[in-house]
């Protein structure tokens, strides 16, 4: 079985470094039908989520969606305290904007008790349209990690949303500054690719709204 879950989660790193899901998806759909562990549960999950991201057609995405849902839920159910599972609960509901997503989003403070992670109740509240909300949680979670771009991205669209051109500047510098830290392999990401254009756009003020 130890060996079992050696493969399982060598072959989950390879799709997600690789970003291909399709073979990975298949083989661990398979194996839960005997998986007790809520890892199993969430990586399947994960690899749904992921693969989403990916997906052209509004059908097929949401389709996906529904697959990590499914999964994250399973992998929550046999671990209340599991942060990959709520992580997973809270990023989906979010993209609905399902209420769902405040609940899971407060749990993992109560959980951790760990400031940080206000950076995912402040995405709720971003993702709601409560841009001041978003705002206060976002900064009450930037010291802790300053070192990812994520926080300074999130802060950077945010005041793009409200108006503040030059804040959005500035925070999209600051992420991009952390980009360019990243390795080479993780900089090739579409993902990435895709966050450093829509960064460029800001700076260049192409995109930000005048600050009225």
């Amino acid at each position: 079985m130890k060996q079992k879950n050696k493969n399982l989660e060598k072959i989950y790193q390879n799709a997600i470094k690789n970003e291909s899901f399709n073979k990975a998806i298949n083989i661990f759909e398979n194996y839960t039908k005997i998986a007790t562990s809520e890892s199993i549960f969430f990586n399947l999950g994960f690899l749904y989520d992921r693969r989403a991201l990916q997906r052209k057609n509004y059908k097929r995405k949401h389709q996906d969606e529904k697959s990590a849902l499914t999964y994250y839920k399973r992998a929550f159910a046999l671990n209340k305290k599991f942060l990959p599972a709520i992580l997973g609960l809270t990023r989906i509901y979010s993209r609905w904007k399902n209420p769902r997503a405040f609940v899971y989003a407060k749990k993992l403070y109560k959980i951790t008790k760990d400031k940080s992670y206000y950076v995912y109740l402040g995405h709720v509240y971003h993702l709601f349209g409560k841009l001041k909300r978003a705002e206060f949680y976002y900064k009450k979670a930037l010291p802790l990690i300053s070192q990812h771009y994520g926080i300074y991205y999130a802060l950077s669209i945010l005041y793009q949303e409200m108006g503040k051109v030059k804040l959005s500047q500035l925070y999209a510098k600051k992420s991009i500054n952390v980009f360019k830290k990243m390795s080479k392999k993780y900089k090739k990401s579409k993902v990435v690719k895709k966050y450093i254009q829509k960064l460029n756009l800001i700076i260049k003020n192409k995109s930000a709204r005048k600050n009225s």
